[in-house]
């Protein structure tokens, strides 16, 4: 008898207990893919880059990374910039304006602020234009994204990106550097390369977000602890050579004729 009591008693509560973790979730998963293409959103389950990427977050602060290989055949990925590679992890914290991307420097992790201050993507929301992605009714939203001065020309470098975000779910997260509009990002990227949602999880328990375990580096301060890290194993200043080498392009530069 007791038994069955039980048994009625979950049967009753659990969908309760899971309306109210669906309306009130301590946190979310979000599962995204990642696409190569040259048609932003076009085709979207053609063309995957053989893995699955995390979006981890307690509503507070999150961490996006890498997830598992679901591909046999990886496609060259030293062309798309605009991604995270396998072994970063990039942790938000937009209360505080926190962003900082998880790196390894020749065997020692370094945590470094990302994207720097003067990346800053400005968004134009369009809300006339909607989708649906992971079964969450999306607008869309269009941006700037600065990648600082062209050595030759002098001019902003930037380039144009998209993404698509739902005010159902509404918190300022999203994958890779697509975040800080009034919703989750499910999708965003790049004209090459970009970011879709296949599985959004509401979570009753707020997840553990590891947080860097050690100070955020300026830009500055990691090239120069990456000088000191270099010359400490190696003997030599990688970022000396680095230096030197971007001069001599700079000034081969400066002898052509800027065509834009």
């Amino acid at each position: 008898m007791k038994k069955y009591i039980i048994i009625t008693l979950i049967l009753v509560f659990y969908p309760l207990l899971f309306l109210i973790s669906q309306t009130n979730p301590k946190g979310f998963m979000v599962t995204y893919y990642g696409v190569l293409s040259d048609k932003p959103f076009q085709e979207i389950d053609v063309a995957n880059d053989g893995y699955e990427y995390l979006l981890l977050s307690n509503l507070k602060e999150g961490i996006f990374k890498t997830g598992r290989q679901v591909s046999v055949d990886e496609p060259v990925r030293f062309f798309y910039r605009h991604k995270l590679k396998k072994n970063e992890t990039l942790y938000t914290f937009p209360e505080k304006k926190i962003s900082a991307l998880k790196l390894d420097a020749f065997g020692e992790t370094l945590w470094r602020n990302f994207p720097s201050e003067d990346r800053i993507i400005k968004w134009e929301i369009d809300k006339n234009i909607t989708r649906d992605i992971a079964g969450y009714t999306c607008y869309l939203a269009r941006g700037i994204y600065f990648l600082g001065k062209d050595d030759r020309t002098g001019r902003p470098r930037q380039i144009r990106i998209t993404a698509w975000f739902t005010p159902e779910l509404p918190y300022p997260f999203g994958p890779y550097v697509y975040k800080d509009l009034p919703g989750l990002v499910l999708a965003a990227g790049t004209p090459s390369y970009y970011y879709v949602a296949s599985n959004v999880k509401l979570l009753d328990i707020a997840p553990n977000v590891p947080r860097p375990h050690t100070r955020i580096l300026t830009s500055d301060e990691y090239f120069n602890k990456i000088s000191e890290i270099t010359k400490r194993k190696f003997g030599f200043d990688i970022m000396e050579k680095y230096r030197k080498f971007n001069d001599s392009i700079k000034r081969a530069n400066k002898t052509k004729k800027p065509t834009d």
